[in-house]
């Protein structure tokens, strides 16, 4: 519903204030609230939701927090075209002790791409597991290879591609049509094809309508 974000703020509003007794607000609670907020395309509204949980936590010793929060309110927003906002709340995420996770850099990795950022993507990619004992995953792949393809860099994108057969890490189609993609974008019509071979004999991936 196009008011379900509005309606979970006043709710959740209406526990802080005490006025369920004692109900306490948790970050299921405001993570509910930044949710709907995302899923409205109100970043804004989620990120004072994220302000106000990191102030209760920092008030009450009781009080953890998680990175769901944090990975939804980057969600939110890189759907309201914010990329740049998304590696403020990864510094402020380090800043608060909480540990990142798969989710945390898919969103950095998507703000990457959004900003046309390849490099800095594949220093995501490195820093995840080096930095942050994070193993690359399929979809973290699949995001650095998207940015890749945004940017033209063919080369990335089929070593990224390589790499994951390398470590066992199955291509999804999205990886694969992002390198045919970005090889198509450079002209390198010969690389396009012996992925595209790749795709259907190997992998038994079936080509989508970018590939």
């Amino acid at each position: 519903e196009s008011n379900q974000w509005q309606r979970s703020l006043f709710l959740l509003e209406e526990i802080l204030i005490g006025r369920y007794g004692n109900v306490r607000s948790d970050e299921s609670m405001f993570n509910l609230a930044m949710n709907a907020c995302a899923e409205a395309n109100r970043w804004k509204e989620a990120l004072d939701l994220l302000e106000k949980l990191m102030d209760l936590a920092e008030k009450d010793e009781g009080r953890s927090m998680s990175a769901l929060p944090f990975n939804t309110v980057m969600k939110a927003c890189l759907r309201g075209s914010q990329p740049v906002r998304v590696s403020g709340l990864f510094k402020t995420m380090l800043n608060a002790g909480v540990k990142p996770d798969h989710y945390t850099f898919q969103n950095l990795l998507a703000a990457c791409a959004k900003r046309g950022d390849w490099e800095h993507a594949l220093r995501i990619l490195h820093d995840m597991e080096a930095k942050y004992s994070c193993e690359p995953n399929v979809y973290t792949f699949s995001a650095v290879i998207h940015a890749c393809d945004l940017s033209s860099r063919w080369s990335e994108a089929v070593y990224l591609l390589d790499s994951m057969e390398a470590r066992g890490v199955r291509p999804n189609v999205f990886c694969v049509s992002s390198a045919v993609s970005a090889c198509g974008r450079a002209g390198e019509w010969g690389k396009a094809l012996r992925i595209f071979d790749t795709m259907g004999k190997e992998l038994g991936i079936e080509p989508n309508g970018v590939a």
